[in-house]
């Protein structure tokens, strides 16, 4: 399994909640597109639609599940608009899986928007969420709970080309009563 190398924090702006809920464009090219807005209408290819995350078996995707790891529950996650959430009361070790919509390659630069509701739990731990495409994690952040609120938009590199319909898998381990949010996965630079 190889790891991503580098993510970073693109920063947030008041364009960002238009983005994050902007309507699916029609599909052209490797895969579908969508408005990225704020720039005029430029279109980005679209490599995983937030609202298209299904459940997976716990040791789906590159992480090793913990012994009392069980499939979540269907009220432990939804989708919403163009988002897709889970609710860590009742998907403690969360896998969903899909498979992506266009072909990516080695160092593709992708952007994505997290956003979490304040962070709770009774007992102070760290959260991962994650995702990866096939056995390659892309982009995995630890986060201090309980925590603040945040709207994170964020950026990753792929670690290794991936055709299309690869598995993309993503991943949160969370023990507190946390909600988790994630939009779509765009490549940045069309």
């Amino acid at each position: 399994m190889r790891r991503a190398p580098r993510c970073a924090l693109a920063g947030a702006g008041s364009a960002l909640a238009s983005w994050a809920l902007a309507a699916c464009g029609a599909p052209a090219g490797a895969g579908p597109e969508k408005d990225s807005g704020g720039d005029g209408g430029a279109r980005a290819p679209l490599l995983v639609e937030g609202v298209r995350w299904r459940p997976d078996a716990p040791d789906a995707g590159p992480w090793t599940p913990p012994a009392e790891a069980a499939n979540c529950t269907e009220e432990g996650w939804r989708t919403e608009a163009d988002f897709f959430e889970i609710q860590s009361d009742l998907c403690v070790w969360g896998v969903f899986s899909q498979p992506l919509l266009g072909d990516v390659a080695e160092g593709d630069r992708l952007r994505f928007v997290l956003w979490t509701e304040e962070l709770w739990a009774p007992v102070p731990y760290t959260a991962t969420f994650a995702f990866a495409f096939g056995d390659d994690i892309v982009w995995e952040q630890q986060f201090d709970v309980p925590g603040d609120s945040r709207i994170l938009e964020l950026e990753a590199w792929a670690p290794a080309a991936q055709p299309a319909g690869t598995l993309a898998t993503l991943h949160l381990d969370n023990h507190g009563i946390n909600s988790w949010r994630i939009n779509d996965i765009e490549l940045a630079d069309p």
